[in-house]
């Protein structure tokens, strides 16, 4: 059917596939999204993450327009995606609330996640290994 609008004929019905030159935006997992989403809404839209080389890499706007990228000790891996959230708070609160410069935060914050990573490694060393052949039988 054609409509007669302005002495033009338009069709009504619109193509069913439009063919984009563009080639069409990668889709991310669902982990990423939900990082970049806590990101852009808990911390501040100028915090952002993308991935380099097989590697979590943080992305800052400043405020003059400046942008600096800073790579995080975390593969990118969908396992890591509560640490790296993590990482990024701590980080994100020293550098804005404390006003420590952006490298000594990071260092700062990568020294105190490997000390709470030991602990917690040494910690374990009291409990009984149930593959352990010393573990004695039990007995009914």
């Amino acid at each position: 059917m054609v409509l007669n609008i302005f002495n033009q004929e338009l069709p009504l019905e619109l193509p069913l596939k439009v063919h984009s030159p563009m080639k069409a935006r990668s889709t991310s997992e669902e982990w990423v999204r939900s990082v970049r989403s806590y990101l852009s809404n808990q911390l501040n839209s100028n915090w952002q993450i993308t991935q380099n080389k097989g590697k979590v890499m943080l992305g800052i706007r400043w405020a003059d327009g400046d942008r600096t990228y800073k790579y995080l000790p975390f593969r990118w891996e969908r396992t890591n995606h509560g640490k790296i959230q993590s990482f990024i708070e701590e980080v994100h609160d020293l550098v804005i609330n404390k006003k420590v410069g952006l490298n000594e935060a990071l260092e700062r914050v990568k020294k105190t996640q490997s000390e709470s990573l030991k602990a917690a490694k040494s910690g374990n060393k009291n409990r009984i290994d149930v593959r352990s052949p010393f573990v004695p039988p039990l007995l009914f």
